[in-house]
C-alpha cells in the first residue's frame, strides 16, 4: 500500500493478542486487535491482568510526561487517550490531556501515536522503579 512507512506489531500477554499500529504518511492511524482475539478482550479481563502488576512509583522523577499540554489542543485525534492499554491518558474539559504516569506499563505506545507533534517525553525509570510484571 502506498504511503505506509511502518507497521509495528507485537503480541501481548500469554494469549497472543495482536496489537498493530500503522504509520501512514507520517501519521499513526490504527490501534487494533486481531479479529481472532477480540472475543477475549473485555475491559474487566484487562483490568484484572493489570492489577497483578506492581508499580514502584518514583515520586521524585516521572519517567514519562507530556511536554506541553497546549500542544494537545492542536491534536485532532488525541490517539494517546484511545491507544494507552493502561488508560493513563484522560481528556479534560478544556481539550488538554491529563497524564498519570503512576500506572504506566512502559509499552511506548503513546510515543508512537504522538508522532505528529512528538509531545511525549520518555526516559527509562531509575533503577528499582517502574512496573514489575507478574503475569505473562
Amino acid at each position: 500500500m502506498a504511503g505506509i512507512t511502518a507497521v509495528l506489531t507485537g503480541r501481548l500477554a500469554r494469549r497472543g493478542t495482536l496489537l498493530s499500529i500503522a504509520i501512514v504518511n507520517g501519521d499513526a492511524i490504527a490501534c487494533r486487535m486481531s479479529e481472532m482475539t477480540a472475543r477475549i478482550l473485555d475491559p474487566a479481563a484487562i483490568e484484572q491482568k493489570l492489577s497483578l502488576n506492581t508499580y514502584n512509583v518514583d515520586a521524585e522523577r516521572a519517567h514519562i510526561r507530556i511536554i506541553d499540554s497546549e500542544v494537545c489542543l492542536k491534536c485532532v485525534r488525541q490517539q494517546c487517550i484511545n491507544c494507552c492499554p493502561a488508560n493513563c491518558y484522560a481528556p479534560q474539559d478544556d481539550g488538554t490531556v491529563l497524564f498519570s504516569y503512576e500506572g504506566c506499563v512502559e509499552c511506548g505506545t503513546c510515543r508512537i501515536v504522538c508522532n505528529q507533534f512528538r509531545n511525549v517525553e520518555w526516559t527509562y525509570p531509575r533503577g528499582g522503579f517502574g512496573v514489575q510484571y507478574r503475569f505473562g
